[in-house]
């Protein structure tokens, strides 16, 4: 982050929160990579076996549902156009579905 003087130490704490914050975020979503397992605080989503838990429970989806799931999960904070998920989770090349 980039501040230029003068600045107040109000806004270089507030500043300095969210980049904490943001790396708070990073960390609970990170990916274990031997299991191939996503967290994402109390969710938890297991690319091998297609399995999603919340809070250690199960939670049934379909394929597609799963699919876009993970899609999701993998950019979070992010804006995904229609098109984007589209080519994503159901593979269509445009908007026209062909």
């Amino acid at each position: 982050d980039y501040m230029t003087k003068p600045f107040s130490m109000r806004e270089l704490a507030a500043r300095v929160h969210v980049l904490l914050r943001r790396v708070e975020r990073a960390a609970l979503a990170a990916v274990t990579p031997r299991s191939g397992i996503l967290r994402l605080g109390e969710l938890e989503i297991d690319h091998a076996q297609r399995r999603v838990r919340v809070r250690a429970e199960d939670v049934h989806l379909t394929p597609t549902e799963f699919d876009l799931l993970v899609c999701l999960a993998n950019t979070p904070r992010a804006v995904l156009s229609r098109e984007q998920l589209l080519a994503e989770v159901w593979d269509w090349a445009d908007a026209s579905g062909t």
